[in-house]
């Protein structure tokens, strides 16, 4: 997920998915299926920021998987 946003439901989505939902013409909300009262949509910073914290935690997995493997096959890096 890259732009998190909250919308009129109370739902949390993918900005540019929920753009292209609505661009459909419907103005139900994909999860409850009821009218959304807006179609404005307010970014969701906190999961935006659990989204860039998780990312992160990953590529450093990824880097000490990496520099892990070289050690015990007596690689440099």
């Amino acid at each position: 997920m890259r732009d998190p946003v909250v919308a009129a439901d109370g739902h949390s989505y993918e900005r540019e998915a929920l753009l292209k939902y609505l661009a459909t013409g419907s103005l139900q909300s994909p999860v409850t299926r009821k009218k959304l009262t807006t179609t404005t949509l307010y970014p969701n910073h906190a999961l935006r920021g659990v989204v860039e914290y998780m990312q992160a935690s990953q590529r450093l997995q990824q880097v000490e998987a990496v520099r892990s493997h070289s050690a015990r096959s007596g690689v440099t890096p």
